[in-house]
């Protein structure tokens, strides 16, 4: 599988965008959000994610081609322990199911060792199921789930 994770730059920055409106048309599935009159949603504050010391924020390449981002945030480190979310996890619709999106989470979760914590809204069954699927088997069932 030609999947890659390249590092999103500031340079990057109107990519990452363009990426987001995909990824804000996706959660309008989920949540009451619409479009200004321009056209497109508001832009979703990015400049928190890049090139910041506590955030990981990389482009997801399948055969040289942007299909998605992934962010991960550097929540503290106590000890021992690095504590790590998934701030944001998007891949194109065109391009689920096949087994990118677990490769991806299976990636971050081997570069970026530590504990992990992954949400996903009550509304998006979808994340829910691909979450459990994914964390189950990369785990192998020893993890814990709480519902708020």
């Amino acid at each position: 599988m030609n999947v890659q994770l390249i590092n999103a730059t500031k340079d990057k920055e109107e990519t990452l965008l363009n990426l987001f409106q995909f990824y804000i048309y996706d959660f309008s599935e989920f949540m009451e959000i619409d479009i200004e009159p321009n056209g497109r949603f508001a832009e979703y504050p990015i400049n928190d994610y890049l090139e910041k010391e506590n955030y990981y924020t990389y482009f997801v390449s399948f055969n040289d081609s942007y299909i998605g981002f992934c962010i991960i945030q550097y929540n503290q480190n106590e000890g021992d322990k690095q504590y790590f979310s998934v701030k944001e996890f998007f891949i194109m619709k065109r391009y689920r199911r096949m087994g990118i999106g677990k490769f991806v989470a299976n990636k971050v979760f081997n570069m970026h060792q530590g504990c992990w914590e992954v949400f996903q809204m009550k509304s998006n069954l979808p994340a829910q199921r691909f979450w459990s699927k994914v964390i189950r088997h990369f785990t192998k069932g020893d993890f814990t789930e709480r519902r708020r």
